[in-house]
């Protein structure tokens, strides 16, 4: 993946508990969550870290996963960017980090254990609760001072 991605903020809010990573998008009400290989990748984009390398770390570390790694990946952040959680990110000034292989290289061993591709979970069933929430509906001032 040699496209510049970055999180969709600030409609996406995001937070990883106990290695399962969930989402929330703002402007739709919809929520997400994945893990495993899911939350590996969106860390490793939340960071500025480029995905190049991952597909390679993993067939070395779980050779297991082979060639389909690399296409399990992209299938993932294209449904990500298709739900508008990632965006391209145009900015010259933020170019990606292609160093930290020992980084993601730790990432993979600590939370992936067996190749399983990385699957995007979609949850609509709160979406009428989660878009009546007025703070999200405030100009410039904020909550509880813009309307």
């Amino acid at each position: 993946m040699q496209i510049k991605l970055k999180i969709n903020s600030p409609h996406i809010v995001h937070d990883s508990i106990d290695g399962e990573t969930i989402l929330i998008n703002l402007k739709n009400g919809n929520y997400y969550s994945f893990d495993k290989l899911g939350a590996v990748i969106w860390e490793l984009i939340e960071k500025n870290i480029s995905l190049n390398k991952l597909s390679e770390i993993m067939t070395k570390i779980l050779p297991e996963a082979g060639k389909k790694v690399e296409a399990d990946m992209d299938t993932f952040v294209q449904n990500l960017l298709k739900e508008n959680l990632l965006m391209e990110d145009r900015d010259s000034r933020s170019a990606l980090l292609n160093t930290d292989d020992q980084f993601t290289e730790i990432l993979v061993k600590e939370r992936i254990a067996v190749y399983e591709p990385p699957v995007l979970n979609k949850y609509t069933d709160m979406q009428d609760l989660l878009l009546l929430d007025p703070i999200y509906e405030t100009d410039e001032k904020g909550w509880p001072y813009g309307n």
